[in-house]
């Protein structure tokens, strides 16, 4: 079990949301401190769904506290999917096909209420030969690039660069779905394969097993510090058809990403009990060494070295190992700081 579920609270949480009826110990725990890390963890609005189906009665001080923090995401939600309608027509006018990750229209395909699913910012990918027409065309709707100093790097070793806007979410605009593990995930056979979306012309999103080997990837590049990415790669995986799975690791394969994909897949299939089909092949000797560095520890110094050798665990061959381990140098030495931060 990875460190993260050492908590009481995380246990109970993961319990609630696997495959069956919510644990007999709810009754036992400060339910308070469990919608707590709940929300930290991206999954207050499912837990609450769940505790409503179960018929389980919440303090009402608590109840007024998730309600309301349920009408807020309610509210954010429908703000996301009218940006993402604009974002839509404009990118219709230029001209251009985009593919939103995550987001919105993730939660409004695989969640029974998408407004449960908190999100922060749009992501948006598009061709990198289309970054710059992108970028411009989402002008017409108030969005400017950051200035921050490390766009210059982002674009030159990142994936995605940021868009701001006074009021309304922040873009990041891939030009490549990621770049990590000493590989890069290109934009241009993502966004070629992606599907339509009803009501939308313009804005699509992945096919499955990209949408599968995607999720997967971003998760273990940030070494699944929220839940809720885990939970999204369990819910799509119980909408997928049996093929959808090994197209998924084959593109990994293609692409040199069959470790960060067998580990997040393993980890949904070991919290959650669903049966994930991952590649343990691909992980060899690495499973025990993953399942004590996954979790960042609170020390600078010893986030920094569990990064670099978690990284390293995950990556492909000595090629991307040398890769990484430059990029890793490079990034530190610049003292870069993210631009929301």
């Amino acid at each position: 079990m990875i460190q993260r579920l050492r908590s009481a609270e995380d246990r109970t949480l993961v319990d609630a949301l696997r495959l069956g009826s919510l644990p007999a110990r709810l009754a036992e725990v400060d339910l308070g401190a469990l919608f707590g890390r709940a929300e930290r963890h991206g999954l207050a609005g499912i837990l609450h769904d769940r505790c409503h189906d179960a018929g389980v009665v919440l303090p009402v001080d608590l109840e007024r506290s998730i309600a309301a923090r349920g009408a807020a995401r309610a509210c954010d939600h429908a703000a996301h999917l009218d940006m993402l309608h604009r974002i839509d027509a404009a990118l219709g006018a230029a001209g251009l096909r985009a593919v939103a990750l995550k987001g919105a229209l993730l939660a409004e395909r695989l969640y029974p209420r998408p407004s449960a699913r908190p999100t922060t910012d749009i992501d948006l990918l598009v061709g990198e030969h289309a970054l710059e027409l992108a970028a411009r065309a989402l002008e017409s709707l108030g969005y400017t690039p950051s200035t921050a100093a490390s766009e210059e790097h982002f674009r030159r070793a990142g994936h995605h660069l940021h868009l701001l806007h006074p009021a309304a979410p922040c873009i990041e605009l891939h030009f490549h779905a990621y770049r990590g593990f000493g590989r890069i995930l290109r934009s241009e056979p993502l966004v070629g394969r992606s599907r339509a979306v009803p009501g939308f012309a313009s804005v699509r999103v992945l096919r499955p097993e990209d949408e599968l080997l995607y999720l997967a990837v971003h998760a273990a590049g940030h070494r699944f510090m929220r839940l809720v990415w885990l939970y999204d790669l369990l819910l799509l995986l119980q909408q997928l058809d049996d093929d959808a799975p090994a197209l998924a690791r084959e593109r990994a394969r293609e692409t040199g990403m069959s470790r960060p994909l067998a580990w997040a897949l393993e980890l949904v299939e070991e919290l959650f009990g669903a049966p994930a089909r991952s590649d343990r092949q691909a992980l060899a000797h690495r499973h025990k060494l993953l399942s004590t560095i996954t979790e960042e520890p609170s020390g600078s110094l010893a986030r920094s070295a569990t990064r670099f050798a978690y990284t390293i665990a995950l990556c492909e061959d000595l090629r991307s190992m040398r890769t990484y381990a430059h990029a890793a140098l490079e990034y530190r030495l610049g003292g870069l700081v993210h631009p929301k931060q």
